[in-house]
C-alpha cells in the first residue's frame, strides 16, 4: 500500500542530508569589503581623471632667460626674458588667439580653418603662415617677418600686411 506521508518522509530525509548547510551573513563584514570596494574604485577613479585630463597651461612667462614652448597646434614661440605670453580660453579648439606682453618669436603652424592671432597691446598680429618676431616692450610695437606674411591691424581699422624680410 502507498503511503504519501512514508513518502514524503524518505523524500525529506534525502533532501536535509544532501543540502548544502545555510550560511548566515556577517552583515558588518560585508559593508567592511564594500566599503573596501568602494575605496578602491573611487582612488581609482580620481587617478584616471587626473592622468588623462590634459592640464593645458594658459600662461607662459621667461623671467631672466628666455623660454621656448611648443603650442599644442604645433607652434613653437621663444619667449624674451621679462616676457609672457598667455592663452585665450578655447585656444586651439574655437581659435588660436593668445596676449603677448614683450617679446616673442613665433614658428606658427599654418591653419586656415583658425588662424593665428596675437594680441600685443592695441595692436594684433594675424599669420599667413610664417617665422617672425614681436617687440611689445615699449610703446612702439616692432614686428619682423622671416618668413611668410603677417597681417597687423588694430581696433580702429588701421591695417598693414608685412612679407618676408619688411618690418
Amino acid at each position: 500500500v502507498f503511503s504519501a506521508e512514508n513518502a514524503w518522509q524518505k523524500v525529506h530525509t534525502q533532501l536535509t542530508e544532501t543540502q548544502a548547510p545555510i550560511r548566515t551573513l556577517n552583515t558588518r563584514k560585508f559593508y567592511q569589503i564594500a566599503a573596501s570596494i568602494a575605496v578602491v574604485l573611487g582612488v581609482a577613479a580620481f587617478a584616471a581623471y587626473f592622468f588623462t585630463q590634459t592640464h593645458d597651461q594658459q600662461l607662459f612667462a621667461a623671467k631672466d632667460v628666455s623660454s621656448k614652448v611648443i603650442l599644442k597646434d604645433g607652434t613653437h614661440v621663444t619667449i624674451a626674458k621679462n616676457s609672457s605670453i598667455e592663452l585665450v580660453e578655447g585656444y586651439g579648439t574655437n581659435h588660436r588667439h593668445l596676449k603677448l606682453k614683450g617679446s616673442g618669436y613665433f614658428s606658427v603652424k599654418h591653419g586656415e580653418q583658425m588662424p593665428f592671432v596675437i594680441d600685443a597691446g592695441p595692436l594684433h598680429i594675424k599669420d599667413l603662415g610664417t617665422r617672425f618676431d614681436v617687440d611689445a616692450t615699449g610703446d612702439t610695437i616692432y614686428v619682423r617677418v622671416d618668413e611668410g606674411v603677417v597681417v597687423i591691424y588694430d581696433n580702429a581699422g588701421m591695417k598693414i600686411t608685412l612679407k618676408a624680410t619688411q618690418s
